[in-house]
Protein backbone atom coordinates (compact mmCIF):
# COMPACT_ATOMS: atom_id res chain seq x y z
CA UNK A 1 0.00 0.00 0.00
CA UNK A 2 2.26 2.43 0.83
CA UNK A 3 4.49 1.81 -2.76
CA UNK A 4 1.08 2.34 -4.23
CA UNK A 5 0.49 5.85 -2.38
CA UNK A 6 4.10 6.77 -3.43
CA UNK A 7 3.24 6.13 -6.85
CA UNK A 8 0.11 7.87 -7.54
CA UNK A 9 1.87 11.21 -5.56
CA UNK A 10 4.34 10.59 -8.03
CA UNK A 11 1.84 10.72 -10.54
CA UNK A 12 -0.21 13.49 -9.36
CA UNK A 13 2.67 15.79 -8.60
CA UNK A 14 4.45 14.51 -12.31
CA UNK A 15 0.80 16.03 -13.96
CA UNK A 16 0.50 19.08 -11.91
CA UNK A 17 4.17 20.21 -12.22
CA UNK A 18 4.51 19.00 -16.04
CA UNK A 19 4.78 21.59 -19.05
CA UNK A 20 3.66 19.04 -21.75
CA UNK A 21 3.14 15.27 -21.90
CA UNK A 22 6.40 13.42 -22.02
CA UNK A 23 7.14 12.88 -25.63
CA UNK A 24 4.79 15.84 -26.83
CA UNK A 25 4.99 17.89 -30.14
CA UNK A 26 4.06 21.29 -29.51
CA UNK A 27 3.52 23.84 -32.27
CA UNK A 28 3.24 27.86 -31.97
CA UNK A 29 3.14 31.47 -33.09
CA UNK A 30 4.35 34.57 -31.61
CA UNK A 31 3.78 37.78 -32.18
CA UNK A 32 7.38 39.70 -31.55
CA UNK A 33 8.21 43.63 -30.53
CA UNK A 34 11.94 44.20 -30.28
CA UNK A 35 12.52 45.50 -26.22
CA UNK A 36 14.39 48.69 -27.09
CA UNK A 37 12.01 49.91 -29.72
CA UNK A 38 8.23 48.77 -29.79
CA UNK A 39 7.63 50.17 -32.96
CA UNK A 40 9.80 47.31 -34.61
CA UNK A 41 7.96 43.88 -34.44
CA UNK A 42 7.87 40.67 -35.70
CA UNK A 43 6.95 37.15 -35.23
CA UNK A 44 8.04 33.48 -35.03
CA UNK A 45 6.93 29.98 -35.54
CA UNK A 46 8.30 27.31 -33.17
CA UNK A 47 8.03 23.79 -32.86
CA UNK A 48 8.53 22.28 -29.32
CA UNK A 49 9.88 18.97 -28.16
CA UNK A 50 9.54 17.59 -24.59
CA UNK A 51 11.19 14.02 -23.93
CA UNK A 52 10.18 14.51 -20.42
CA UNK A 53 8.16 16.80 -18.05
CA UNK A 54 10.76 19.33 -17.33
CA UNK A 55 12.53 20.08 -20.20
CA UNK A 56 11.25 21.42 -23.77
CA UNK A 57 13.87 21.50 -27.05
CA UNK A 58 12.02 24.66 -28.92
CA UNK A 59 13.29 25.53 -32.60
CA UNK A 60 12.03 28.69 -33.93
CA UNK A 61 11.84 30.64 -36.81
CA UNK A 62 10.99 33.75 -37.01
CA UNK A 63 11.38 37.71 -38.22
CA UNK A 64 11.75 40.91 -37.18
CA UNK A 65 10.75 44.36 -39.17
CA UNK A 66 13.72 47.23 -38.27
CA UNK A 67 14.59 50.14 -39.06
CA UNK A 68 16.82 48.49 -41.20
CA UNK A 69 14.70 45.90 -43.23
CA UNK A 70 13.59 42.57 -42.39
CA UNK A 71 15.80 40.17 -40.49
CA UNK A 72 15.05 36.78 -40.28
CA UNK A 73 16.13 34.65 -37.09
CA UNK A 74 16.61 31.26 -36.58
CA UNK A 75 16.91 30.13 -32.36
CA UNK A 76 17.36 27.02 -30.67
CA UNK A 77 16.78 26.92 -26.85
CA UNK A 78 16.21 23.71 -23.69
CA UNK A 79 14.15 25.37 -21.58
CA UNK A 80 13.08 23.72 -18.08
CA UNK A 81 10.95 24.69 -15.54
CA UNK A 82 11.83 27.57 -13.05
CA UNK A 83 8.66 28.06 -11.42
CA UNK A 84 4.56 26.88 -11.16
CA UNK A 85 1.80 29.29 -9.65
CA UNK A 86 -1.21 27.12 -9.72
CA UNK A 87 -1.66 26.56 -12.88
CA UNK A 88 0.74 29.39 -14.35
CA UNK A 89 4.06 28.26 -15.10
CA UNK A 90 7.17 29.53 -15.34
CA UNK A 91 10.17 28.26 -17.56
CA UNK A 92 13.90 29.42 -18.40
CA UNK A 93 16.80 27.86 -21.13
CA UNK A 94 19.69 28.88 -23.00
CA UNK A 95 20.33 28.46 -26.39
CA UNK A 96 21.69 29.64 -29.85
CA UNK A 97 20.56 32.20 -31.99
CA UNK A 98 21.31 33.41 -35.86
CA UNK A 99 19.89 35.82 -37.67
CA UNK A 100 20.96 37.71 -40.83
CA UNK A 101 21.92 41.09 -39.73
CA UNK A 102 25.81 42.13 -40.27
CA UNK A 103 27.36 43.61 -37.03
CA UNK A 104 30.06 46.28 -36.73
CA UNK A 105 33.07 45.33 -35.04
CA UNK A 106 32.22 47.93 -32.59
CA UNK A 107 28.93 45.90 -32.15
CA UNK A 108 30.65 42.52 -31.75
CA UNK A 109 32.96 44.07 -29.57
CA UNK A 110 29.82 45.50 -26.97
CA UNK A 111 28.08 42.12 -27.54
CA UNK A 112 28.10 39.48 -24.27
CA UNK A 113 28.95 36.52 -26.82
CA UNK A 114 28.77 37.04 -30.57
CA UNK A 115 30.42 36.19 -33.28
CA UNK A 116 29.77 37.19 -37.66
CA UNK A 117 30.45 36.04 -40.16
CA UNK A 118 30.33 39.08 -42.66
CA UNK A 119 26.56 37.92 -43.54
CA UNK A 120 25.09 36.25 -40.44
CA UNK A 121 25.38 36.68 -36.69
CA UNK A 122 25.64 34.13 -34.07
CA UNK A 123 25.25 34.11 -30.65
CA UNK A 124 23.85 32.55 -27.47
CA UNK A 125 19.75 32.88 -26.75
CA UNK A 126 18.38 33.22 -22.62
CA UNK A 127 14.73 32.87 -22.68
CA UNK A 128 12.35 33.64 -19.77
CA UNK A 129 9.01 32.14 -21.13
CA UNK A 130 5.41 31.77 -19.08
CA UNK A 131 2.65 29.47 -19.92
CA UNK A 132 -0.61 29.90 -19.21
CA UNK A 133 -3.23 27.06 -19.96
CA UNK A 134 -6.50 27.94 -21.78
CA UNK A 135 -7.05 24.47 -22.03
CA UNK A 136 -5.66 21.11 -21.94
CA UNK A 137 -4.20 20.98 -25.43
CA UNK A 138 -3.94 24.77 -25.82
CA UNK A 139 -1.85 27.73 -24.12
CA UNK A 140 -0.89 30.91 -24.18
CA UNK A 141 2.99 31.78 -24.11
CA UNK A 142 4.85 34.87 -23.18
CA UNK A 143 8.73 35.37 -23.09
CA UNK A 144 11.70 37.29 -23.02
CA UNK A 145 14.56 36.19 -25.33
CA UNK A 146 17.50 37.98 -24.03
CA UNK A 147 19.94 37.72 -27.31
CA UNK A 148 23.60 38.32 -27.34
CA UNK A 149 23.92 39.42 -30.49
CA UNK A 150 23.54 42.83 -29.14
CA UNK A 151 20.36 44.38 -27.34
CA UNK A 152 18.51 45.51 -30.49
CA UNK A 153 17.75 42.06 -30.91
CA UNK A 154 15.91 41.40 -27.68
CA UNK A 155 12.24 40.58 -27.40
CA UNK A 156 9.30 40.25 -26.29
CA UNK A 157 6.94 37.94 -27.53
CA UNK A 158 2.81 36.40 -27.15
CA UNK A 159 1.29 33.68 -28.97
CA UNK A 160 -0.54 30.50 -28.52
CA UNK A 161 0.87 27.06 -28.72
CA UNK A 162 -0.79 24.00 -29.35
CA UNK A 163 0.15 20.37 -27.59
CA UNK A 164 -0.65 17.41 -30.06
CA UNK A 165 -2.98 14.85 -27.73
CA UNK A 166 -0.63 11.67 -27.48
CA UNK A 167 -1.79 8.27 -27.64
CA UNK A 168 -5.48 9.64 -28.97
CA UNK A 169 -6.76 11.32 -26.05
Amino acid sequence: MKLFNTLFLFFIVNSILAQHEPGAWVVGVQGAAKVDRISDVGGSFQVHYAPNCYSTYIAEVGVLNTKDGIVPELGITINSIMFNFQSWMITGGMGFIMNSAELSKKEQDDAIFAFSDGKNSFGALLKIRTLVPINKWWQLSSAFNFKSVGGKFSTVTLGIIYEFPLKGY
